[in-house]
């Protein structure tokens, strides 16, 4: 009991290190960093139990601090890190008291609420931003072609076609707030592992194929679909992103029900690669058919079926 405090504090200091290093622009800094800064943070809460997390961020921040001398940085750590693991191992206790059947839900609840975390800090931070004369997206736009402009000085084989750099506007800030929600998802599923598999996980760890979307999420997805089709200019660019958040958990609804399907038709390693190189090929079309399948099995209860009919039921 002794040692756990030092071990949290290291634990988030040793984060804090890492997201730096990233932020410094070294190469091993940036890969390093931005994959696994907040893996310490959720091995504490995962390992060491709840209560030590707030020890580890707080220690982060310290360590923020020294190395940067920069309030601000300290801010974005919390933000970057600290906040959505603490969304996210939260869910912890409760899967370990839910019944079997129902680690699906907790888990599906827990994904929900990080995302809608992510979906607020988007639309916080859009309607914060400056949005020049021509709009939001017209101010991201001249932006992004300023730096490929200025990249290219230093390069020179750097080029982006318009139609390239006006998509990327479209979306961007969208796409940031997703891998802010599943950054902090991946660390936490590889935190668990490797403390399931050392025999130092609190909780069980939760059958990922299981996840399943509450019912009011799909009314606050079906909420920003409607947004989309109704709004303009600034109101619709951030019902665009908004959307594209809040797709995340039924990304992985959708794609939970893919792995059920492939599982009980006997596809193995070839079907999954398949799969997940016509995803990489057509990315627009399959991300879009994934988020329709997420939906559908809410409604249909596709992976249950599919698991009573591989068990001999009717």
């Amino acid at each position: 009991m002794r040692h756990q405090p030092l071990i949290a504090a290291a634990a988030g200091a040793l984060g804090a290190m890492l997201l730096v290093a990233a932020w410094r622009g070294s190469v091993l800094g940036v890969v390093l960093g931005l994959m696994f800064s907040s893996i310490p943070l959720a091995m504490t809460a995962l390992g060491l139990g709840l209560p030590y997390l707030p020890l580890a961020a707080l220690s982060g921040m310290v360590t923020v601090v020294v190395l940067t001398d920069s309030f601000a940085l300290t801010v974005l750590y919390a933000l970057v890190d600290v906040a959505p693991t603490a969304i996210l191992t939260r869910a912890g206790p409760a899967i370990a008291k839910a019944p079997e059947a129902g680690t699906g839900r907790v888990l599906g609840i827990a994904v929900a609420m990080l995302t809608v975390a992510a979906a607020a800090l988007l639309v916080m931070g859009l309607a914060n931003a400056s949005p020049g004369t021509e709009g939001l997206e017209a101010t991201l736009r001249a932006q992004l072609q300023q730096l490929i402009a200025e990249a290219a000085k230093t390069r020179g084989d750097i080029n982006a076609p318009d139609s390239v750099v006006a998509v990327m506007a479209r979306i961007l800030p969208g796409a940031a707030a997703w891998n802010w929600a599943f950054r902090a998802l991946i660390s936490a599923t590889l935190a668990q592992w490797l403390l399931a598999r050392d025999g130092f996980a609190r909780w069980p760890t939760p059958a990922y194929r299981t996840i399943a979307v509450p019912g009011w999420y799909l009314g606050a997805f079906a909420a920003a679909g409607i947004a989309v089709g109704l709004a303009s200019g600034d109101a619709g660019f951030v019902a665009v992103n908004a959307a594209i958040c809040l797709s995340l958990p039924l990304v992985l609804q959708g794609l939970a029900v893919v792995h059920v399907a492939i599982a009980k038709f006997g596809g193995g390693r070839a079907a999954l690669i398949a799969f997940y190189g016509f995803a990489l090929v057509a990315a627009g079309a399959a991300f879009a058919l994934i988020v329709i399948i997420g939906v559908m099995e809410h409604f249909l209860q596709m992976r249950s079926r599919t698991m009573q009919h591989r068990d001999g039921g009717q």
